[in-house]
């Protein structure tokens, strides 16, 4: 009896053992199959973005943004670009570049400007709110506005010019740095403009947030990178906020105000808040990293992730199909287009449809044994992608909010009297991402939406309403 436990115990192993090797076998086989890199790809692959002259380009200004005190920003942007040129005719593939920590140590003993002094006096506003951050924090603020005035000018120099288009360069750890100093220089003169709205310098605070509310609309409008554009509707919902806490602060100077911020909370226009562009760009270092050995049709390629992991195990000459992987890339990316492209009342309902469209993405699923690798670096910031476009709708809903908010206030609405005052508003004081009403809660005296995105769930979007 033994016997016969132990011969049924081996023939269910060779039994399970086949099985797995027919199912090997033949995902094998689905895998041999690699179509043409499809029309609609390679003519994604081309996208650029327009140009303009270097003379007006904030973009490359900003490149420049911590240049030597001895450097003019403008010629030092220009520096960086040229040199991405050169470094594309000499070393196309990116394989001759220092390594990362010989980079970093170089960043360390150059003479570029350096952010001084202390970092958390200056304000995150959503973090906290900004007028009393500001107020307890006077003197620390205005040292770090004096000690960084040089950067400070050129932020506000950059902020006069009137164009925006982005340029590659090939010093990705610059551009880095200078984005970074960007977010915090913001951060400082929004709690300096915080400190001025409480000094008697409201007109001022005022005029700060509307010159650079317009400045970030620049570049929502201009020919920016993903990156640029949500640094941009980041930056914006700033602005926005704390022209929320003007209005609501009992300090708030209406006729000082009132003009300039109406325009800093105007509507987005289709335009600003599109970012469809932004994400053709952004499928052109897609497909370069998808494609594992250069493709005519398809421009240079950059050292890849996908070469740097996966391009020496058998598993990538297995399951891995190129070709593949970039038509499908192409399609989602012209879908995602599509998808940045649509007005906020109808972004939802094209969301959901999207996100069906792509449910073969959004899951493992059996249409997985075919291309398993190309289908998850593809995957991979799917969710994000949509949730960027659903932020830059919170942000336009936001400004719509915030612009309720200054009109109750400059019309002197009694609280009592703010649920007529949405009713008679109609359009313009509800949601447009689903429709709604801008809810009103008269205990605490707020206005407030549902977001759609994980940003504005994690801000909050309540704004309150002053008044009796």
């Amino acid at each position: 009896m033994a016997i016969g436990h132990a011969r049924v115990a081996r023939l269910a192993a060779w039994a399970l053992a086949a099985l797995v090797v027919c199912a090997l076998a033949a995902a094998v086989l689905i895998n041999l199959r690699d179509p043409e890199v499809s029309p609609q790809a390679r003519e994604m692959a081309r996208f650029a973005l327009p140009a303009m002259a270097a003379e007006g380009n904030a973009y490359v200004f900003l490149l420049g943004l911590s240049a030597p005190p001895s450097v003019d920003p403008l010629a030092e942007g220009q520096r960086l670009a040229a040199e991405r040129d050169a470094a594309l005719s000499a070393d196309p593939f990116a394989r001759q570049r220092p390594p990362h920590e010989e980079r970093e140590a170089d960043a360390e003993h150059d003479e570029h400007l350096t952010f001084t002094g202390d970092l958390d006096a200056g304000c995150d506003i959503f973090t906290e709110p900004c007028l009393p951050f500001a107020r307890a924090r006077n003197g620390a603020v205005r040292a770090l506005f004096t000690g960084n005035r040089l950067l400070i000018d050129r932020y506000e120099q950059a902020g006069r010019m009137p164009g925006f288009a982005a340029v590659p360069i090939a010093d990705k750890r610059r551009a880095d740095i200078e984005h970074r100093y960007l977010g915090r220089v913001h951060a400082v003169l929004l709690t300096v403009a915080a400190l001025d709205a409480q000094q008697e310098n409201a007109d001022e605070a005022c005029a700060f947030l509307q010159a650079d509310g317009a400045f970030w609309r620049r570049v929502l409008s201009g020919a920016g990178t993903l990156g640029d554009k949500l640094s941009a509707f980041r930056a914006l919902a700033e602005d926005a906020r704390l022209a929320s806490e003007l209005i609501a602060s009992k300090a708030f100077d209406a006729a000082a105000c009132g003009s300039l911020l109406r325009t800093l909370l105007a509507p987005l226009t289709a335009t600003e808040l599109s970012l469809a562009d932004a994400f053709r760009m952004a499928f052109v270092p897609m497909v370069r990293m998808l494609a594992s050995w250069p493709d005519p049709a398809i421009s240079v390629e950059p050292e890849s992730w996908a070469e740097r992991h996966l391009k020496e195990t058998p598993l990538y000459d297995l399951f891995y199909r190129r070709n593949a992987s970039i038509n499908r890339s192409a399609e989602l990316y012209a879908a995602i287009a599509a998808l940045a492209a649509q007005p906020t009342s109808r972004f939802i309902a094209a969301r959901d449809t999207f996100v069906a469209d792509s449910s073969d993405l959004a899951s493992v699923g059996p249409s997985w044994i075919y291309n398993p690798l190309g289908k998850a670096l593809i995957a991979r910031h799917l969710p994000l992608h949509v949730d960027y476009i659903a932020h830059a709708h919170g942000v336009a809903t936001y400004l719509k909010l915030v612009r309720l908010q200054l009109e109750l206030r400059l019309t002197a609405v009694p609280l009592a009297g703010v649920p007529q005052f949405l009713a008679r508003a109609g359009a313009d004081g509800a949601n447009a991402l689903d429709g709604r009403p801008f809810r009103w809660d008269g205990e605490h005296r707020t206005l407030s939406f549902d977001p759609a995105d994980r940003r504005w769930r994690r801000w909050g979007t309540s704004v309150t309403i002053a008044g009796r």
